[in-house]
């Protein structure tokens, strides 16, 4: 699973946004395997900011809305350096969980097993060699 934290700062890559919005972003950019909650986003979103990792503003829109202001976010300089180390790592993650699934390691291990196995049946047979040997000797 994805932390909150994690997955807002990848949504900021894409540029500013208000709470339900960056929910929303998550949801698209991960094909909906990731959905943040209302109750985990906007701790995330505090605890970011105290981080100097976003910055935040508000915005009132009017009458149109009745009022309501939005409160936008948009990364820091620190925040794109913490978003692209994250990035990096879920890189990472990714790509090593395909090699070992299909890559060169499980076709290193399949390798070994064959090879194990070779010598296994060698092993086999000279025993059984062994012992027609000592059954005609006796």
């Amino acid at each position: 699973m994805v932390a909150a934290r994690t997955a807002l700062l990848q949504a900021l890559r894409r540029g500013p946004g208000y709470g339900r919005e960056l929910i929303r972003r998550v949801r698209e950019l991960t094909g909906g395997r990731v959905r943040l909650a209302p109750g985990s986003v906007y701790p995330a979103l505090r605890a970011l900011e105290r981080e100097r990792l976003v910055r935040s503003w508000p915005v009132v829109p009017g009458q149109r809305r009745g009022g309501r202001s939005r409160t936008y976010y948009e990364l820091s300089a620190r925040g794109i350096r913490a978003a692209e180390v994250d990035r990096g790592v879920l890189g990472a993650l990714a790509t090593q969980g395909r090699e070992s699934a299909s890559g060169t390691g499980a076709a290193q291990r399949m390798t070994d097993r064959f090879r194990r196995g070779a010598e296994l049946s060698e092993f086999v047979d000279v025993l059984a060699r062994a012992a027609r040997r000592r059954r005609a000797a006796s």
